[in-house]
């Protein structure tokens, strides 16, 4: 299931590539943006149901640890 999110990222990755012409040009997404991201979430909620992980409860601590890493970057330290 790893080793097919990976393929999975990798593909998505194409996308990027093609949606910003090699990296030549900012990113527009293609046609085939939209599932590949959903095929990655699929293989995430797949792997975390298959291995017993509250995937919701992970999401939501990881969104309060963020903002508390961004609650503590003093405003004057942002680089622009």
């Amino acid at each position: 299931m790893t080793l097919g999110l990976v393929t999975d990222i990798g593909r998505l990755a194409d996308e990027a590539l093609a949606g910003s012409g090699g990296g030549r040009r900012p990113f527009r997404p293609t046609g085939d943006w939209a599932p590949r991201l959903a095929d990655i979430a699929f293989a995430v909620i797949n792997l975390a149901d298959q291995t017993g992980v509250d995937l919701a409860a992970e999401i939501d601590a990881v969104i309060a640890r963020r903002e508390s890493a961004a609650a503590a970057i003093p405003a004057d330290d942002l680089p622009f």
